[in-house]
């Protein structure tokens, strides 16, 4: 009986090694099919243009001013919100369509790195503002909102005067 239990001890023990190592080998695998993703967003010109310039200021400080950085660094803001409003847009989807077997789990993975890494930026950017000067950084992501609006709606307008003078050439002729 005690060489019964024995031999049911390796068994368990060997099925043991053989799953773990198949568990192993199969994260290890993921991992490094994750780590080969193309990243959502591939570049981020806005952000390299701020540091270039943050560079530069501190190579040569009289080039550039504090004021060319806030303003380069206003546009990566304004760069990280469009972002923003991308991911919020798909976010809902794309579980339910990877669900459906309509997109592979690693384009989702890949979404949820994108997402984090613009929180990442998000965050860089408004401890940037906050460098650059006290009490901005609350301020920053909602003046770049606002921008970003602003800009929307006098493309509107001019779409909407485009508009017009096509149709009031159109009924002239």
């Amino acid at each position: 009986m005690a060489s019964g239990t024995g031999m049911l001890l390796v068994y368990i023990f060997g099925w043991g090694i053989v799953f773990g190592t198949f568990v192993h080998y199969y994260h290890k695998r993921k991992a490094v099919a994750l780590s080969k993703l193309e990243a959502w967003y591939p570049n981020h010109e806005e952000r390299s243009i701020y540091y270039s310039l943050l560079a530069l200021q501190k190579a040569q400080p009289s080039v550039v001013s504090n004021e060319v950085l806030k303003a380069a660094l206003i546009r990566r803001a304004m760069t990280d919100i469009m972002r923003a409003v991308e991911v919020q847009a798909n976010k809902a989807t794309l579980p339910t369509l990877v669900k459906a077997g309509a997109m592979s789990e690693e384009f989702l993975h890949q979404f949820n790195a994108a997402e984090a890494e613009l929180n990442a930026e998000m965050v860089s950017v408004v401890q940037e503002a906050e460098r650059l000067q006290k009490g901005w950084g609350n301020g920053i992501m909602p003046a770049a909102s606002e921008m970003i609006n602003s800009s929307r709606l006098r493309e509107l307008r001019e779409e909407m005067l485009k508009h017009d003078f096509e149709a009031a050439s159109c009924r002239r002729a």
